[in-house]
């Protein structure tokens, strides 16, 4: 079933893990009843006979009842006994469906209390599929099981498309989906939700294609534990329809109290758990375990699979809330409007506001926000009519203006209303030169002369190349982006936003502006290897050499054939990565001048076949271990060369590798970083030599648990630091193991570390970063792990007013990373800071306070100094605030 939205992979996997639509189930009657309705099909809403209607229990995974639609479209699921049903519907040729009111996996599915009355009217779509699946299910020691799921998502840039298939006794599966990209997860009600691929945020991504049929794509499920307990209130009386959600790392799992508060979740992952409880009646706030609203203070549950852990008690209160109404400038009540309750001082909307922080105005434009703690509220008013403007009340865009509503929980306020201005149209078309219509451009536009760069919210332009943006009167420059063929462009036809031209929007009439994109240029060739042979899937990039930026990415077809496009005037540095399908990365020889919307020929490339590197990886049970992230290391240079993951077997392969020695690095939450073979520190790693076109195999990895470093960072003052970014370094490397940020109490924990010394680094915006015991990385006290006894470290950080910022780059532009930027104070001549360069981006940015500086950088054993050659002759810096937009030039 389709469903046109945006969402990130991650989102739609929280989404399919986690039930936003629910209910209490009343007490049944103890009678049988029916349950009944049509299927259509989405795209005419003709009526679909033979598909195949099926009941389940809520949260189970037993199949109740089914029955076939006659040629009206028309089901009846009879004589069902008094439970919660969810309904699902399936047909040959069609996307599986559970009827919801959005399209989405199961665990959005609509919950139905039968109580003895029978329901009906109940009409579900389904959407053609033409992609098929299939695969096998099983426990890790290779038994099939029955009666699970397996749940496909398909994104496009238009709609998400969602299908489950459960699987036969034998365990297998058959899962019919729209074709294109597709990621995999596997559910069970007793079972751990299992990803196919590395984890929620990286999937593995299937291709699919119509009429074609991708197999075999297996999963594996384990057996989870049970967490049990009961909600009670403030008298201590059960409270039913609580969801509680058990949260770990990215996994989550949930169940609904009973009449008596009583609630079950069951397929824990072993771990501890957050515990999260949601009034699914909108009565009581949001709160995790323990009455805590930061997840952070929530006292964990501790789980060992597929034991039961039982006792738990929760004590919900009563929250208060915030009434009244939403008009326009004449008074009359505006329907539809999404009002947010967001907490003064909370960092952005989510799990610590919960269902109670919203509300939608009905027909007469009145809202009530429910279930709200004590506290003060900042109010959003975000209309789905174009005609009207979002505000924050009592009537602003600016948060700093915002008036904060102070509610007393179980108190009501009353007489919050909020009057939306009328918003008026900017629209037009996006053009090719020829006048046709570009669909899927994206387009904001900018105040003129505003005080910040941030942009009123985008449209993406339809398959027409229509837009229309709802704007309050003023003027405004356009900025239009196309992922294909064409130039990024602002209003006017320039590429630069300071000659962009304004377009006014008034209330005496509707603003048209179409906008015609140029072409870029582009650039195609074909792949080969030296035998002829056409190599698709390999991925070609161009890289602008002024500026050291990706410009634009492709992939080799069938054909061997590549064209990338969507290019501006200037020179290219090309690059064709073949290492998926096992040949060595090659740079073409010469940079390629572009000028658009000119088209060059003939940039083709001859990959040569390289060698391989295969293993596989065992946890401390000694079964596989899925979703480890692999690493190949140059250790010359100690760039990354390539990486992979562990597949259900625990097996993965990198292929495509040069002639060398390299390091391999095993890396996964909730076990120590190691080295090849059974190190922590890099420099001990056992080579592995690639020679020739041979996979060197063997190379596996037997994982441990990690130890954990905990500790606290904070300011001068000697207060909580917020969000502070903390690095752990080995006692001697200069990369880092890990990066996490402080919890709102300043406190921060590394969780994945073998036994040995360890050193830290603190940062933070508007503050000096220092490392724990000294100023910069050869003074840092380093700290044992393993030993008992051990004072868990604070970091304090000096607040200052001055930063220093740049990049490095090389001599032709390209970003430089895998460095070291270090601060000499002048005055002490001493190193007072320093800061690690990514090479992901080539930026360092240094908080310091008032005084004189010089710079130094370190790479790859060269040291040289920003204005000159040694520590004697470099420039010096004077800081008195921001000093931004520094280069140093690398050459090494």
């Amino acid at each position: 079933m389709k469903k046109t939205f945006f969402l990130t992979i991650t989102t739609v996997l929280l989404l399919a893990l986690l039930p936003f639509r629910v209910g209490a189930e009343s007490e049944p009657l103890n009678r049988p009843a029916d349950i009944s309705g049509t299927v259509f099909f989405d795209e005419d809403q003709t009526p679909l006979g033979g598909v195949n209607a099926e009941a389940y229990r809520c949260d189970e995974d037993q199949l109740i009842a089914e029955t076939l639609s006659n040629a009206k479209g028309e089901y009846s699921l009879a004589n069902l006994a008094p439970a919660c049903y969810q309904l699902r519907f399936s047909k040959e040729g069609y996307e599986s469906s559970w009827h919801q009111e959005e399209a989405g996996p199961r665990e959005n599915a609509m919950r139905l209390a039968l109580d003895g009355v029978s329901l009906a009217g109940f009409e579900t779509p389904l959407s053609r599929a033409g992609a098929i699946i299939k695969g096998r299910i099983t426990t890790q020691s290779g038994e099939p099981l029955a009666n699970v799921w397996a749940n496909g998502v398909h994104i496009s840039e238009d709609y998400i498309a969602f299908s489950d298939a459960r699987t036969d006794a034998e365990g297998r599966y058959t899962l019919e989906i729209t074709p294109g990209p597709t990621f995999l997860f596997f559910t069970g009600a007793d079972y751990v939700p299992n990803v196919h691929g590395e984890s929620l945020r990286n999937p593995t991504i299937i291709e699919t294609v119509a009429g074609e049929v991708v197999a075999p794509i297996n999963g594996t499920l384990t057996l989870g534990g049970i967490i049990t307990g009961q909600i009670l209130d403030e008298k201590g009386q059960g409270i039913a329809g609580i969801m509680v959600i058990g949260t770990k790392e990215e996994s989550a799992r949930k169940g609904i109290s009973d009449k008596d508060g009583r609630f079950e979740i069951k397929g824990v992952a072993t771990g501890e758990h957050r515990l999260f409880f949601i009034d699914t009646e909108g009565r009581y706030p949001p709160q995790w375990h323990s009455g805590q609203s930061d997840p952070e203070k929530a006292t964990g549950v501790k789980v060992t699979a597929p034991k039961k852990v039982s006792g738990i008690k929760e004590v919900l209160r009563l929250g208060g809330e915030i009434r009244g109404w939403v008009i326009d400038s004449e008074g009359n009540g505006i329907a539809d409007v999404i009002v947010f309750a967001q907490e003064k001082e909370a960092d952005g909307f989510g799990f610590g506001l919960g269902a109670g922080s919203q509300a939608i105005t009905d027909a007469s434009g009145e809202y009530r926000l429910s279930a709200l703690p004590s506290g003060d509220y900042i109010l959003s008013f975000m209309p789905q009519d174009k005609g009207y403007l979002r505000q924050m009340f009592p009537g602003t865009n600016d948060v700093s203006d915002a008036l904060p509503v102070s509610v007393t929980a179980p108190q009501i306020v009353e007489g919050v209303n909020q009057v939306l201005p009328t918003a008026y149209s900017l629209s037009g078309t996006i053009l090719t030169p020829e006048g046709q219509g570009v669909p899927g451009a994206f387009i904001s536009a900018y105040e003129v002369n505003a005080s910040d760069e941030n942009s009123s919210d985008g449209t993406i332009s339809d398959e027409e190349g229509a837009y229309s943006l709802a704007m309050p009167p003023g003027e405004y420059q356009l900025h239009v982006q196309h992922t294909g063929a064409y130039l990024e462009q602002w209003s006017g036809g320039s590429r630069d936003k300071e000659k962009a031209e304004a377009v006014t929007v008034s209330p005496e009439r509707p603003s048209v502006l179409d906008i015609v994109l140029a072409p870029g240029g582009s650039i195609c060739g074909k792949v080969r290897d030296a035998a002829g042979n056409r190599l698709s899937g390999v991925r070609i990039a161009a890289t602008d050499v002024a500026t050291g930026k990706r410009a634009a990415t492709a992939r080799a077809n069938e054909e061997g054939e590549y064209l990338v496009e969507g290019l501006a005037d200037g020179s290219y540095s090309l690059s064709a990565s073949g290492s998926e399908i096992g040949y060595i990365r090659r740079t073409y020889p010469r940079e390629v001048a572009v000028r658009a919307p000119e088209r060059i020929d003939d940039i083709d490339f001859l990959l040569s076949p390289g060698g391989a590197i295969s293993g596989h990886i065992y946890n401390q049970a000694g079964t596989p271990e899925r979703g480890v992230k692999i690493e190949v290391y140059d250790p010359a240079t100690w760039d990354e060369i390539d990486s992979s993951w562990s597949d259900d077997e625990g097996a993965y392969q990198i292929g495509g590798l040069a002639n060398g020695d390299y390091r391999v690095r095993f890396e996964k939450e909730g076990y120590a970083v190691q080295w090849y073979r059974g190190q922590s520190r890099r420099e001990d790693g056992l080579a592995v030599n690639i020679n020739g076109t041979a996979t060197v195999s063997g190379i596996n990895a037997d994982l441990f648990g990690g130890l954990t470093l905990e500790g606290v960072a904070k300011d001068a003052s000697g207060s909580p630091l917020y969000d502070a970014e903390i690095e752990v370094f080995g006692e001697i490397e200069d990369e880092p193991f890990d990066t996490v940020h402080s919890a709102t109490d300043g406190h921060f924990a590394f969780s994945n570390l073998a036994p040995g010394r360890y050193r830290l680094r603190c940062g933070a915006d508007g503050h000096m970063p220092k490392w724990f015991g000294g100023a910069e990385r050869s003074s840092a006290d380093a700290i044992t792990v393993g030993e008992a006894g051990f004072v868990h470290p604070e970091i304090a950080l000096p607040t200052v007013p001055c930063r220093v910022a740049g990049k490095l780059l090389s001599p032709q532009g390209d970003d430089v990373g895998q460095a070291w930027v270090s601060v000499l104070d002048v005055t002490s001549n001493r190193i007072v800071a320093d800061e690690r360069i990514c090479e992901c981006s080539g930026k360092f940015d240094i908080p310091l306070p008032t005084g004189a500086y010089k710079l130094k950088v370190e790479r790859h054993g060269l040291e040289l100094w920003y204005g000159g050659s040694t520590q004697e002759n470099a420039e010096i810096l004077s800081l008195n605030g921001e000093l931004t937009g520094l280069e140093i030039i690398i050459d090494d």
